[in-house]
């Protein structure tokens, strides 16, 4: 947009050049407003010019809402109309605990819940956060009033990345803006049993994800693709929109060399969990990296590895006719799970030169870490 900024000369502090530090080679200035678990602490602020996170916005993590990230996102956009820009806002709001402002606290759900006593009782210590997720005791209508708050949570942030669209358009940014929306994870509403949490399964409930992708003036309005996607392709299909070099070696693909539909870009899909902290959960067999659960997507199928000490645990499902993953097909000798199970350890493999998977090590996490995690409810307190 507008006049370039002058050529910023950037030393990478990790072995990985960012999204930010390319654009910003290439003549961008940037910005970002972000949250919890992308703060600077995170390291993701290389590359950007302007990194405001909660620690700026006079507010505690449980505060830091959406009205805050884009405030400081008009701010910092405003005083940059006419340059060259990439932004970047990261929401928190559709997180548990479910506490959107009025009135999207009581808009799916006017009539509340009695006896909705559960972020009481997380406060005085009677349950823990694992237990929350994992063996869940809210009576149906406590269910229901839960996820109404997420519900109420999601409407309140798309009402605020709304006004900010409209701030674009106010200053005759939009028609010429590459806009993408995209999210880290869904989240879990009960389904196979795990409640208001994310990262602990690979089912669809916290895996499919949105990314809609508006392109500068409005080209391919209202195209909707068919195959997979995944976040790692952003970063080369921004790269590629707004004309900057190629980057070899980046692990997504450019989204826009598949608007045709005549081929997908991620004919197989891969996932893995990441370290666990909770031991309520009763589907982790094995402690630290060791129990992490992987998949792998090929169509219509979906194959979940789950590690345990003798042997590993399989699960088979149909998506074309099982949508919400519920009926476990697999068996073994089943030729086509063995194929996509063979292609999941070839995946695992690639990361090690020599054909075999990394060495997987556990390290601790220093105290500071952990308060923080504990904080977000990804940690028992």
């Amino acid at each position: 947009m507008g006049r370039r900024r002058p050529l910023a000369r950037r030393v990478p502090r990790s072995f990985q050049t960012t999204l930010a530090e390319r654009l910003a080679a290439y003549g961008y200035v940037t910005g970002a407003s972000v949250t919890h678990n992308v703060s600077r602490q995170s390291g993701l602020e290389q590359g950007f010019d302007t990194y405001a996170d909660h620690d700026d916005f006079g507010v505690d993590d449980e505060r830091a809402r959406a009205e805050h990230i884009t405030e400081r996102a008009t701010r910092w956009v405003t005083a940059h109309a006419g340059m060259r820009m990439f932004f970047w806002s990261h929401v928190w709001d559709p997180h548990f605990r479910y506490q959107p402002p009025a009135p999207y606290d009581a808009l799916f759900d006017p009539n509340g819940a009695a006896g909705f006593d559960l972020y009481d009782r997380l406060d005085r210590g009677e349950v823990t956060a694992g237990q929350v997720y994992f063996h869940n005791d809210l009576k149906p209508p406590q269910l229901a009033h839960a996820i109404a708050l997420y519900d109420g949570e999601i409407r309140y942030a798309d009402t605020v990345v709304g006004s900010f669209l409209q701030l674009l358009k106010d200053l005759r940014l939009y028609d010429d803006a590459l806009i993408i929306l995209t999210a880290d994870h869904g989240e879990s509403l009960g389904e196979q049993g795990y409640f208001f949490e994310h990262g602990e399964y690979l089912y669809d409930s916290t895996l499919h994800i949105p990314l809609i992708i508006r392109f500068p003036g409005g080209r391919h309005a209202g195209l909707r693709l068919a195959g997979k996607a995944m976040i790692s392709d952003v970063m080369p299909t921004i790269l590629s929109v707004v004309g900057a070099p190629e980057s070899p070696g980046l692990a997504g693909k450019d989204l826009t060399r598949f608007l045709d539909g005549n081929e997908e870009p991620h004919p197989d899909c891969y996932a893995e969990t990441d370290r666990s902290f909770f031991p309520d959960n009763p589907r982790r067999y094995l402690s630290g990296i060791a129990g992490n659960w992987k998949s792998i997507r090929s169509g219509q199928w979906k194959l979940i590895e789950i590690p345990t000490a003798q042997t590993n645990l399989y699960e088979l499902y149909d998506t074309s006719k099982d949508r919400g993953e519920t009926k476990n097909i697999y068996h073994p000798g089943d030729p086509l799970a063995e194929q996509l199970a063979a292609r999941l350890h070839a995946w695992l493999a690639s990361f090690d030169g020599r054909g075999q998977p990394a060495r997987q090590e556990q390290r601790d996490i220093d105290p500071a870490t952990t308060e923080r995690l504990r904080a977000l409810g990804y940690m028992n307190r």
